[in-house]
């Protein structure tokens, strides 16, 4: 084993921007990482992780026993000294008891904010404010996916980094496009509305399920594509079927080839209620998709987004005025390349080596 390597807090067993952005760092990072869990079964890429020389290291969660979950982090850290920095990724600053922990021990810390905002409990919102107040005085490298993400977890001094993905495997494929809708049973001449995330409120798919029912006056040929897994899920599937749309709405549930997803939809839509900085935008975007975003997300330049308030008649009227299979104009990927992310994010493990 490497006399130095960084340890990552924050991969779950669900696939979302957290984990995409851990495994591009990992996989593209000329300094060995490894990545710590509080699940015992296999997280999304474990096997590619592995392959490509990070070990996966295991602890109970915090909810069996929040004390003994900081002592297995303390454990843990001692029995592994070549631990010379801690990358701490959270949604909210509720739980910071690796980022203590680690600087009790004497590591270098990162704290990473990925969210602008908390939709969670009263408990996990009183606990964010203590322990944002925390967080700023304790001696740790502070950076956030963006402006809002970092105003939402820190007070000040924080550096922007933003979020990056492989490019070249989000570029329009038509055999993508032809082999997956046959997968799925779509048409070629259906017109396939695209949403991926967490099936959570703040990413607001009911308003998608009410907008389709709009667009199916004008568009009968209509389908929307609902890519990920959480809580809501079941309360989706009612929405749909209230509003005599389940036929038309698919569940796709996890899904670790969602870059060829982009290739298959002819919209994308991200109604979302807050934002850090959306992969699944940037994924969409560098596809070449017409992408309709609400405007409680973060700014994006591109010929081919727009905001809208979220008013149901509006975005089914723009939907509406988007072709099928039209012509997918290359955007300037460059600054979204996950190349530009991890050698920003390697400049300040360097320095702090």
């Amino acid at each position: 084993m490497s006399d130095i390597r960084v340890l990552h807090f924050g991969y779950s067993i669900n696939l979302g921007g957290v984990e995409m952005v851990i495994k591009n760092i990992a996989l593209n990072s000329h300094i060995p990482c490894d990545i710590l869990v509080t699940s015992q079964n296999e997280v999304p890429f474990e096997k590619e992780l592995i392959d490509s020389g990070c070990n996966i290291m295991r602890i109970p969660p915090r909810r069996e026993n929040p004390l003994a979950y900081k002592k297995n982090i303390k454990k843990l850290l001692v029995e592994h000294p070549e631990y010379k920095i801690i990358h701490v990724h959270l949604n909210t600053a509720s739980s910071i008891e690796p980022i203590v922990v680690a600087r009790a021990l004497g590591r270098k810390v990162v704290v990473h904010s990925h969210s602008s905002n908390s939709s969670f409990g009263k408990l996990t919102k009183v606990l964010h404010t203590i322990n944002k107040r925390r967080l700023n005085m304790l001696s740790v490298v502070k950076i956030a996916c963006s402006d809002l993400a970092g105003k939402f977890m820190f007070v000040k001094d924080y550096k922007v980094i933003h979020n990056g993905i492989v490019v070249e495997q989000y570029k329009y494929c038509q055999q993508y496009r032809e082999e997956i809708r046959q997968q799925f049973g779509l048409l070629m001449e259906d017109f396939v509305i695209l949403n991926v995330g967490m099936l959570y409120s703040i990413k607001n798919q009911s308003f998608l399920i009410d907008v389709l029912k709009d667009v199916l006056k004008t568009k009968p040929n209509a389908k929307l594509l609902l890519v990920g897994e959480g809580f809501d899920k079941e309360k989706l599937v009612a929405r749909a079927k209230s509003n005599g749309v389940e036929n038309q709405v698919i569940f796709v549930g996890k899904c670790i080839y969602v870059n060829k997803l982009y290739s298959v939809a002819d919209a994308f839509a991200l109604p979302s209620l807050f934002e850090g900085y959306p992969l699944t935008l940037v994924e969409a975007m560098v596809s070449g998709l017409k992408c309709l975003v609400s405007k409680n997300v973060p700014y994006f330049n591109s010929n081919n987004l727009e905001y809208l308030p979220l008013e149901h008649n509006l975005w089914a009227e723009k939907i509406c005025g988007i072709k099928t299979n039209y012509h997918r104009e290359i955007c300037d990927s460059s600054q979204y390349d996950v190349k530009n992310m991890v050698s920003k994010i390697n400049k300040l493990y360097e320095i702090l080596l």
